[in-house]
């Protein structure tokens, strides 16, 4: 329910789980709020350590020591915050079988604002880049979210990382053309004035006016999907056609129901998440040229592409795609296909179970 690169977490996990590993989750951080639904998001089988917290780790290892056979951590930034406690703990913890998920990396987002600004400048890329996975030594295994990023950390480390990309299942049926109405923007908004903050402002600002004058009466946009703490988008909703602005739990229903989706960010430094689900869902998208780039999508196969910066040119996308019934269908199909290809989840699952298994180190199941 929290999106992007968490949703993706939620997928790795339950696809070992499906492969009878034994997996226990630590929760760094008190989760804000009634815990049970947070839970929920796991198979049962799941062990969920979420009341002790980083503060509690260095016990928790203690207590478990020569339990676990490999340590996966879930984002560059867990790896920095618990470095301290995995070293004093590392006879207690496997020597050879310790992952990094690298995830989203802000580095290569700030470098991808700085190429739109006309700025290249490559040494401040590979210093960043070395802040951010400075800690990958800990690791025998490394691994990025695209052949991209893993350029990028082998560049920038010296070392050969793994890829590791998305799961998305398709539901068995899914509503056509006339079943659908209105526009959803779903992606995870990580703080404020990030890519897809900047993106949706630009949008709503610029963009919507433009189809106000031009889309049916029934086509509004609908903003949904997770906001960090701190990102305030309630002026966003006094622009014309602008549902009231929800944090959906569940986004099936959405990528279910609406026509089109936007995705106007200019840069993204992750694989977009949402994006590929609601495809999976047969929702076709219109896109920046740098996040189809990412997605190795086609223009006019997989999604239309257009210019966040150019209102008109991403109005004008938007509106064909909306009204276009052939087109639509045409993009709908291709989009499903591209998610096949790179997001089937028995691959998805089979390439975890490589990763796990690379060391040689046989890992426990239930």
């Amino acid at each position: 329910h929290l999106g992007g690169m968490f949703a993706r977490d939620i997928d790795i996990i339950a696809a070992m789980a499906r492969a009878g590993l034994c997996v226990t989750v630590y929760s760094l951080d008190e989760v804000i709020g009634p815990t049970a639904p947070l839970v929920a998001d796991f198979p049962p089988t799941v062990e969920v350590i979420r009341d002790r917290f980083h503060a509690g780790l260095p016990d928790f290892l203690h207590e478990r020591t020569g339990v676990f056979d490999c340590v996966w951590f879930a984002g560059h930034r867990t790896l920095r915050r618990t470095q301290v406690d995995i070293h004093k703990m590392a006879s207690g913890l496997p020597q050879a079988n310790m992952v990094l998920d690298v995830g989203r990396l802000g580095a290569i987002e700030g470098h991808r604002r700085r190429l739109v600004g006309g700025l290249d400048d490559h040494a401040r890329l590979l210093a960043d880049l070395k802040d951010d996975i400075g800690d990958d030594w800990l690791c025998q295994s490394v691994l990025a979210l695209q052949d991209e990023d893993a350029g990028f950390i082998r560049t920038a480390s010296g070392g050969e990382p793994l890829t590791l990309g998305m799961s998305a299942a398709e539901p068995v049926s899914v509503p056509a053309f006339k079943g659908r109405s209105g526009l959803l923007h779903a992606l995870r908004i990580y703080g404020p004035g990030d890519a897809v903050h900047d993106g949706l402002d630009l949008f709503v600002r610029d963009v919507m006016p433009l189809l106000d004058r031009v889309l049916p009466e029934e086509a509004a946009l609908h903003i949904a999907g997770f906001r960090a703490a701190g990102v305030d988008l309630v002026g966003l909703s006094y622009y014309p056609r602008v549902e009231p602005i929800v944090s959906a739990r569940d986004l099936s229903l959405l990528y279910a129901q609406c026509r089109v989706m936007v995705a106007p960010s200019r840069v993204s430094s992750g694989l977009p998440y949402e994006v590929v689900r609601a495809a999976a869902f047969g929702l076709p998208a219109v896109i920046g040229r740098d996040l189809a780039a990412q997605l190795g999508w086609e223009n006019n196969v997989s999604c239309l592409v257009a210019d966040p910066g150019i209102p008109q040119a991403f109005a004008q996308a938007v509106q064909r795609l909306y009204e276009d019934a052939e087109l639509w269908r045409r993009l709908s199909d291709g989009a499903r296909q591209a998610v096949r290809r790179a997001a089937d989840p028995d691959g998805f699952a089979a390439r975890i179970q490589q990763i796990v298994s690379s060391s040689g180190v046989a890992v426990r199941r239930a």
